[in-house]
């Protein structure tokens, strides 16, 4: 593991936050990496590049695209960053070499890069609309939504309120600066020296999700009111945060910080809650809450095929989706979720610009389309 000692550079930058300091360091990592072609690969794409890397796989088809990538990213046309999922699932990996094999391609091809956890954006996207909606100045909301592999499932910084204010925050930014350069194959390596097993598996939801499918069938006439109900689903799960959000946009504004009694008791995220659903009702929310959108749309697609059952791996495929297909330029992923993804009733391919390709060959082909641009080496440190 690399060591990072910036303590005197902070020393001589007392008056940067520590959430000032990450968020300039999300805002230029966000810049470096919308220079170039973003690609989302789910797992089964990860665990084809590892098995052509370690010898298991020899079909024409899987070779070529592994050189592809490997071209394409020594070149720097493209990047490949990962989600919360992508590296829960690889986590799940039992075998030694073949988890060894997939974070090592990982830490090759994102460059340390991940998208911020999917409850971060929905945050975020919830933020920049009420900025945005409200006359305030925004970066473009594809900028903010990167961080370092560290950081994939939340940034968390060690606070110790008995040492002095000013020397807490030194400690805190020169530990995300150390978090900064952590690769995946570090992390492993703590993880595994600490424990020994990495992550449990995530229950099943399957066979609830079918029973509420079969159960409520009759509910919903239309593929609309499905995805109505399925989006109020998804917004309950977040109405606890959304008097939080409204309380930023209330400081920001007025320079004035809502206590927690006025939080908890304020109406402010009902209404908010309201505002969201009745702006995809009738048919404005557009791209404006993607992650929320693109989740709803998926679970009531698959609710409305009545010979389609929900699968364990449902769940992590309809987050990959909602992670891919707003931000990354090509999205490549089983023929399944590609199916969902590009039926007439969602056709987010198009809504969000994202290639999506189920096939390694076409995949391969998507990837040739785009001529090489060179890469600032220095662009993710």
């Amino acid at each position: 593991m690399k060591f990072i000692s910036t303590f005197e550079k902070h020393k001589k930058e007392p008056k940067i936050s520590v959430d000032e300091y990450i968020r300039s360091r999300c805002i230029q990592l966000g810049k470096s990496v919308l220079d170039h072609k973003i690609v989302y690969l789910d797992t089964n794409f990860w665990i084809n590049l590892r098995d052509v890397s370690l010898g298991r796989k020899s079909s024409k088809v899987a070779i070529d695209f592994y050189e592809k990538v490997m071209e394409l990213v020594r070149l720097g046309t493209y990047i490949f960053p990962i989600s919360e999922d992508i590296f829960l699932e690889v986590l799940n990996q039992t075998d030694e070499v073949t988890i060894n094999e997939t974070v090592t391609l990982i830490d090759s091809l994102s460059k340390g890069v991940s998208l911020i956890s999917l409850d971060e954006r929905v945050s975020l996207e919830l933020l920049h609309f009420m900025h945005d909606s409200t006359g305030s100045e925004v970066y473009n909301c594809k900028e903010l939504v990167w961080t370092k592999l560290t950081y994939n499932m939340g940034f968390t910084t060690p606070v110790n309120d008995r040492i002095d204010e000013k020397l807490d925050q030194l400690i805190q930014k020169a530990f995300v600066d150390q978090m900064w350069a952590i690769s995946l194959s570090d992390m492993i390596e703590v993880m595994k020296k600490n424990g020994g097993s990495l992550f449990p598996k995530r229950p099943s939801l399957a066979d609830s999700l079918n029973r509420g499918k079969f159960e409520h069938a009759h509910e919903n006439i239309s593929f609309q009111e499905m995805f109505l109900s399925e989006l109020a689903g998804i917004l309950d799960i977040y109405k606890s945060e959304f008097p939080r959000i409204m309380a930023i946009i209330y400081k920001q504004k007025t320079g004035n910080s809502a206590t927690e009694n006025e939080i908890n008791n304020s109406k402010s995220g009902r209404l908010l809650f309201n505002l969201i659903y009745n702006l995809f009702k009738l048919g404005k929310a557009k791209d404006k809450f993607p992650t929320i959108g693109v989740l709803a749309g998926l679970y009531a697609a698959t609710r409305w095929d009545k010979t389609q059952k929900f699968e364990d791996n449902d769940i992590h495929d309809f987050r990959h989706a909602a992670s891919a297909l707003p931000y990354a330029d090509y999205f490549f992923t089983e023929k399944g979720l590609a199916h969902l993804i590009t039926q007439k009733s969602t056709e987010y391919d198009k809504l969000y610009s994202c290639n999506v390709q189920s096939k390694i060959k076409g995949a391969s082909e998507a990837l040739s389309e785009t001529k090489a641009k060179s890469l600032n080496p220095t662009a993710y440190a």
